[in-house]
């Protein structure tokens, strides 16, 4: 008997080597695409678009693939037969990329009011004021009756 596994979705490709591991970038890298889904098709692209089955610039994977350092393989596994196809695998082939400047986050100016002008925070409608409590007239200012 010949084991079918039900369908289900592909298995992720994964390269090797391993993006993080090639560290030779004087050279270009022969990458590896492989899939853990048996009978699986597996498409990519150097420095392209998400791979896409039968639609270029995407490639059906046949042997190991020339990645120049600096670039970035993509790749998409599928299989007939009502399978979902593969999550995409990205890897990227070179040095460290320098780390984007992000911007800085909004701020607002020192006279801003603490809270939404509605009158309204993300914990619910403010809180009414405390009540302090008053001296009768009748009592030295500064002093409260007794209880």
């Amino acid at each position: 008997m010949v084991f079918k596994p039900k369908p289900g979705v592909v298995a992720t490709p994964v390269f090797r080597p391993a993006p993080a591991a090639y560290k030779d970038y004087a050279e270009p890298a022969y990458v590896e695409v492989l899939c853990g889904t048996p009978e699986a098709e597996i498409y990519y692209t150097v420095d392209g678009p998400v791979p896409q089955k039968d639609l270029a610039p995407s490639r059906r994977y046949s042997s190991p693939v020339r990645v120049e350092a600096g670039q970035t393989i993509r790749a998409v596994a599928y299989r007939v037969g009502g399978w979902t196809q593969s999550r995409m695998a990205e890897g990227y082939y070179g040095p460290p990329k320098e780390p984007v400047a992000s911007a800085p986050a909004e701020t607002q100016p020192a006279s801003a009011p603490a809270r939404p002008a509605t009158g309204t925070s993300a914990a619910g409608p403010p809180a009414a004021p405390a009540r302090l409590p008053v001296a009768p007239a009748s009592s030295p200012a500064g002093t409260m009756p007794a209880k």
